[in-house]
């Protein structure tokens, strides 16, 4: 019984990590089991509603597991670590403050603070956050190890979410090159059309990368000098919520 639990949790954790879909033989090589156990696991994980059949015999995380992240997101609080950090920031912005957590293969957000301005940004505790194209997404893709760079930087995984989106492997290189040299990142409307956002990296006590914070506006309140401009409080922020969290002074080079 405990070997065929073992086998489940190994299976789950592969079709989380591979999302949003994955074909049964890269699941079991994954996971390191035949495809016929792994079949009758992907069967039961279906049933249950933990995994989810597609056509083409592709397979993808199930509801369950879904509300089951989001339960843990929101029960784990988080906030606690930047919430001093980020009211410091709004200090110096009238703009959406957010702190977001790495989870899989992507980040979700864990505190928001609303601006001083009459809009509200459509985000909340809890939303997903991908990688590539979102400013806290993309200060922790900077930081991750290379082998999860390249896997996360596949040209199938850099999904266009506008015309803005950077979607080829090399520029995306570049780009998080660009982010590890100057401590911030832009999001120049490549999540969402009419939205700009600015983020840094946050780490943990092993001084692996965590999260981020972010500060996002509307672009035609937020320009990208305004967004530029705001970088060094930024980053003073973010290294103040690793301080928090006991990351070590100096990390030395990602």
């Amino acid at each position: 019984m405990t070997q065929s639990v073992q086998r489940a949790l190994r299976v789950m954790e592969v079709l989380v990590a591979k999302a949003p879909r994955a074909v049964l033989g890269d699941i079991a090589k994954a996971a390191g089991l035949t495809p016929s156990t792994t079949y009758r696991i992907v069967q039961t994980l279906v049933q249950e509603g933990y995994a989810t059949a597609e056509e083409g015999g592709y397979y993808q995380p199930g509801s369950r597991i879904l509300s089951l992240a989001g339960q843990m997101v929101t029960a784990m609080d988080y906030s606690t670590y930047a919430r001093a950090a980020m009211l410091e920031l709004q200090e110096h912005t009238p703009e959406t403050i957010h702190f977001g957590v790495l989870s899989g293969d992507q980040a979700h957000y864990v505190d928001k603070l609303e601006g001083r301005r009459p809009y509200r940004l459509a985000s909340v505790v809890g939303m997903s956050l991908k990688l590539h194209c979102t400013a806290i997404g993309k200060a922790i893709l900077a930081h991750l190890p290379p082998g999860r760079i390249a896997e996360l930087t596949a040209p199938d995984r850099l999904v266009a979410h506008t015309r803005k989106t950077i979607t080829d492997p090399e520029r995306m290189a570049t780009e998080l090159e660009r982010i590890r040299a100057q401590g911030f990142c832009i999001d120049d409307e490549e999540d969402r059309d009419g939205v700009r956002c600015i983020g840094a990296p946050v780490f943990d006590h092993h001084g692996q990368v965590f999260g981020g914070l972010s500060v996002s506006a509307p672009t035609m309140q937020f320009t990208l000098q305004d967004a530029i401009s705001l970088a060094p409080v930024l980053i003073a922020a973010a290294e103040s919520t690793s301080a928090a969290l006991g990351a070590p002074r100096n990390r030395g080079n990602d």
